[in-house]
């Protein structure tokens, strides 16, 4: 499955991802590349799930340490909500 990244940018400096698809696979490793351009540019990374159908184990894992790094992620349906919170 793909994943569909679009990036925005507001005048208050925060940037903004929206993922639409599955995290999983060599998808984790772009989104990873991704996600460390912008930290290097900014502390204020939100990444919209919205539209995320599905994430594996390593697509989890970045998200948990994107929340660690204080990365905002907005919409998550329940079902991804609740694998990020489970302890692994």
């Amino acid at each position: 499955m793909m994943l569909k990244l679009s990036k925005t940018t507001t005048n208050a400096g925060y940037t903004t991802l929206q993922l639409e698809g599955s995290i999983s696979g060599a998808w984790v490793d772009e989104l990873r590349k991704l996600t460390e351009s912008i930290l290097a540019e900014t502390r204020n990374l939100v990444i919209d799930c919205r539209g995320v159908s599905f994430s594996d184990h390593q697509g989890q894992q970045l998200m948990r340490e994107l929340l660690a790094r204080k990365v905002s992620l907005i919409n998550c349906s329940p079902f991804l909500q609740s694998q990020l919170d489970a302890v692994q």
